[in-house]
């Protein structure tokens, strides 16, 4: 087998893991334990640079949504970008958009889910101006 075959095997596109066993990242799976989910997300430490930037005080909304439901829908978005761990920002992502509650708190101090997938994405919370 050539360079370029190995160059192109190892490149080529990975099928999704469908068999539906997404694990929880460690700091994923701490928040999940916790009683208030949008807090602990928001002071895990895989979040903790999304924090600083986008300047997070403490939320002091409650989750009114399971659990659970929370991590179905992170599962469905982990599953869709071919991976199999969820993690702090995918919960939070999914949190948002489940719960109005937590989605106009976080609103209200300038984090929506567009700035929360532009860090997930690019590990920026804005993109420069041009």
């Amino acid at each position: 087998m050539s360079i370029w075959q190995r160059v192109r095997a190892a490149l080529a596109p990975r099928p999704p893991n469908l068999d539906g066993r997404v694990r929880l990242s460690f700091d994923a799976a701490e928040a999940v334990a916790a009683p208030d989910l949008a807090a602990a997300l928001l002071e895990s430490p895989e979040l903790a640079s999304f924090v600083r930037a986008a300047g997070v005080a403490r939320v002091t909304a409650t989750t009114t949504v399971a659990v659970e439901r929370v991590k179905l829908v992170a599962q469905a978005s982990v599953l869709g970008a071919g991976r199999d761990e969820a993690r702090c920002g995918d919960l939070l992502y999914a949190l948002i958009r489940l719960d109005a509650t937590v989605a106009a708190s976080l609103a209200k101090q300038g984090v929506t889910r567009a700035k929360l997938t532009t860090f997930l994405a690019h590990g920026v919370v804005a993109h420069a101006e041009l």
